[in-house]
Formats: C-alpha cells, sequence, structure tokens
C-alpha cells in the first residue's frame, strides 16, 4: 500500500479504505535516547522501523505503514547529552491524538510496534483509554517488543534476554544498520561496564547511576554483535506480529 506522506496522497487513501476498511494503520514507535558508547540515540526507532517495514512488506494489501514517532518515554536516560524525552502524561495524549486520528481518516485497526521498553506502561494505559472509552469503534492494538523476551532467550540462549545496548541490541543493529555499530566506541567499554543489571533500575534509579557507558546488560563483555542472530531474532518478531494481525481475535 505504500508510506503515507511519501507514495500515497490523501484521495488514494481514501479510495483504499472504501475498497478495503479491514486495512490496519501500522505505528512504528521508538525513542531518542543514548544507547551506551557504541550504537545511535535512534537504536529503538530504527529496530521498530525495520520490524514495521517488514511487516509491510508481509502484508502489503492488509496494511498502511506511518512514520514512526521517535520522542518518546526515556526520562530513564536522563543525564546523557542527546537523550531526549517525553513526559509520560504528554506521550499518552500525543499518542492518542495520533491514533484517533487514524481512526478519524477510517482505520479500524491500528497496530502499534514498539521497540522502546519505556513506552510499555504508557502504551498499555494508551490501549485501555482507546479501546475501552466508548467514543469510537476503532481499535489499538500493541506489539512491544519486550512482550517476545521468551523467544529473545531462546535465539540468543540466555536469560535476561533483552537489556539496553547490550549484546542482543547490538546484535539487532549489527543486522539493520552495521556502518551504526561503532566498534571503536565498543572498544573503550571496560569490564566494569558490563554486567551493570539492577533490579531498581529504570524505575526507581536512572540509568545514570547504575551504568558509566549507559549500558545495562547482564552480558559478558563483548566486541561486536551477531549479526545473524540479530536477523533470526527480527525476523521470527516479525512472523509473530503477522500471525496476530491476520488473526485478529489474537492480536
Amino acid at each position: 500500500m505504500g508510506l503515507i506522506g511519501y507514495t500515497l496522497s490523501w484521495i488514494k487513501l481514501e479510495e483504499a479504505l472504501k475498497k478495503k476498511p479491514e486495512i490496519i494503520g501500522l505505528l512504528p514507535i521508538g525513542s531518542f535516547e543514548q544507547h551506551g558508547y557504541h550504537l545511535p540515540f535512534s537504536t529503538d526507532s530504527m529496530v521498530a522501523w525495520r520490524l514495521a517495514t517488514m511487516v509491510e512488506q508481509r502484508l502489503p494489501e492488509e496494511v498502511v505503514l506511518f512514520p514512526p514517532v521517535i520522542y518518546a518515554c526515556s526520562s530513564e536516560h536522563r543525564g546523557f547529552p542527546g537523550t531526549v524525552w517525553v513526559d509520560y502524561h504528554v506521550f499518552i495524549e500525543y499518542a492518542r491524538c495520533v491514533v484517533e486520528s487514524l481512526f478519524e481518516a477510517g482505520f479500524r485497526r491500528v497496530g502499534v510496534i514498539n521497540a522502546h521498553g519505556g513506552n510499555v506502561q504508557a502504551l498499555s494505559v494508551l490501549q485501555r483509554m482507546v479501546n475501552l472509552s466508548g467514543r469510537h469503534a476503532g481499535k489499538l492494538y500493541v506489539f512491544n517488543l519486550t512482550e517476545f523476551r521468551d523467544l529473545t532467550a531462546k535465539v540468543f540462549c540466555r536469560s535476561p534476554p533483552l537489556q539496553h545496548a547490550g549484546y542482543s541490541e547490538t546484535s539487532m543493529l549489527e543486522y539493520i544498520c552495521p556502518e551504526c555499530v561503532d566498534h571503536e566506541g565498543l572498544a573503550r567499554m571496560k569490564p566494569e561496564d558490563f554486567k551493570t543489571t539492577s533490579k531498581e533500575v529504570f524505575s526507581i534509579r536512572p540509568t545514570r547511576e547504575v551504568s558509566r557507558s549507559g549500558v545495562v546488560d547482564d552480558s559478558e563483555p563483548f566486541q561486536h554483535g551477531d549479526k545473524k542472530l540479530g536477523e533470526t531474532l527480527i525476523t521470527e518478531i516479525v512472523n509473530a506480529i503477522v500471525e496476530r494481525l491476520k488473526d485478529p481475535t489474537h492480536a
């Protein structure tokens, strides 16, 4: 169907929705926040975008892909220069307006693909607000990267499998954008910059208090990710999302 704003005009979208009202509006959501010495601020947004584009490629007649929401709930990473954060209540209201705009356009289903853990709770509130308000017949479905922890653990053979800027996330970037992985940055990491997982991080303590580098992970020191494992994980997550979108009773 194409990326709205780049290949579709409003009249073409209107005609498509009249012809096939069950088309899904697909909205990737990421973040713009520090990801250690070696990954770009846009890591989560890049992962969300790749997942969404691959879903759209699998379901070209079922999905309209929208540009990603980049600035989101990243206050846990305050203190690292360049991180951009939005208050939770502001994000929820902003995202609600985006989703309800799509309902107003004629979409009956909107699917969010979220690749940032800090957005999960806000999106849960948003989903309840939208789906249970009684204001419209549209439904919002949310697919969080964090809900695929078991799959990630299986692919990487370790638990917890997914933290922040660690081996799993680095491997996904090695697949999505290998030139975006700064191996010189990884070389600056010291042994104490790994094994930084804390039960209080992200909820009670900000990242800066538990990690000098910004990496929050339980992995052993590494100098590069595994591109093949990153590809396998991305592909398997896409497969799962596609199957759930094809069967709305299980979305």
